[in-house]
């Protein structure tokens, strides 16, 4: 993760004033090296987040489809309707980026703490912008946290009324509901319409200036750079490495902010399969049965006719072993 800013920090500092080829030769291999191994980790990191994903689906898909076969006629009185889509929702989350994102931002120290090394300005500078977009961040999970959940609610809302009109379509067509029907459904759709479209801008707002923040403290940090290496404070190389950090150490909190609703409806659909944890995870299914056997036994048994009184068989035993 490193290896590109301590290739252009010695590049600048050691290869352009010593003008060594050899040294040249040798860091560009060692960091050709080390961008080969980060790429093998981030494609091992990637397909042990789609594992886990498949994981996740493996081990509820099954108890979940079961538990809306078995409660099918009130299905739509709770939240289980939708749990196979919470679970779809939760393993696109496990193989998106946003949780790739989530594993960088504690990085961030670290990367601040290498810039208070390179020089205590510019580690200020990185604060101050690392703290500016946090707080963004917590702006935006306050202000549209409760409107990302309406929304939510309200869509599923939608869904749950138009799976009941299909379900009952023969009804609908036969009693002339139809455009009632369609009606209805139109009104809570654009409530959802409506909840998205203020949520969206609202995170938009924020994303940009997110950006702003971002772009406007690496202009910050580039000009420190400068003015402490015109005072010999400080070289070219960890100049630029610094400023090249800075953009690294803010990525992940950006990426979370502009995927900030990928985020609320992994942390919804994970507060909904709570709720059914108790019904799909019977004891009763998890005990474990001895394998069945076959054997009829009879004892004492009377056979008779529809119009006789008398039995023809009586007092009949017989077993039959498997």
């Amino acid at each position: 993760m490193l290896a590109p800013i301590l290739y252009m920090l010695q590049v600048f500092d050691r290869v352009l004033i010593s003008r060594s080829e050899p040294t040249l030769y040798m860091l560009t291999l060692v960091v050709a090296i080390a961008l080969v191994a980060m790429a093998f980790v981030d494609l091992a990191r990637g397909r042990l987040m789609v594992l886990a994903g498949r994981r996740v689906d493996q081990l509820l898909g099954e108890r979940v489809l079961k538990h809306l076969i078995r409660n099918a006629s009130a299905v739509h009185r709770t939240t289980a309707l939708y749990g196979l889509k919470d679970i779809a929702t939760l393993r696109g989350f496990l193989t998106g980026n946003n949780v790739l994102a989530l594993f960088d931002a504690p990085w961030l120290m670290v990367f601040i703490v290498i810039i208070f090394l390179f020089h205590p300005w510019m580690g200020a500078i990185a604060v101050l912008g690392s703290a500016v977009l946090l707080l963004l961040a917590w702006i935006n999970e306050k202000t549209n946290r409760e409107e990302l959940d309406r929304y939510q609610d309200a869509s599923r809302r939608a869904g749950q009324f138009m799976d009941q009109g299909v379900r009952n379509a023969d009804v609908l067509n036969s009693m002339g509901m139809t455009l009632r029907f369609a009606n209805q459904w139109t009104d809570l759709n654009d409530d959802a319409l409506n909840r998205m479209q203020a949520s969206s801008a609202s995170m938009g707002s924020i994303l940009a200036l997110s950006k702003f923040v971002r772009q406007s403290i690496q202009v910050v940090m580039m000009g420190m750079g400068v003015y402490l290496v015109i005072h010999d404070n400080l070289s070219p190389g960890i100049m630029i490495a610094g400023t090249i950090l800075l953009g690294r150490a803010m990525a992940p909190v950006e990426s979370l902010i502009g995927n900030w609703n990928g985020l609320v409806a992994a942390r919804s659909a994970y507060a909904r399969l709570l709720e059914l944890f108790p019904a799909i995870f019977d004891p009763a299914e998890r005990q474990a049965l001895p394998p069945p056997w076959g054997r009829v036994q009879v004892e004492r048994a009377f056979l008779a006719g529809n119009d006789q009184d008398r039995p023809i068989l009586r007092q009949v035993d017989f077993d039959l072993p498997a």
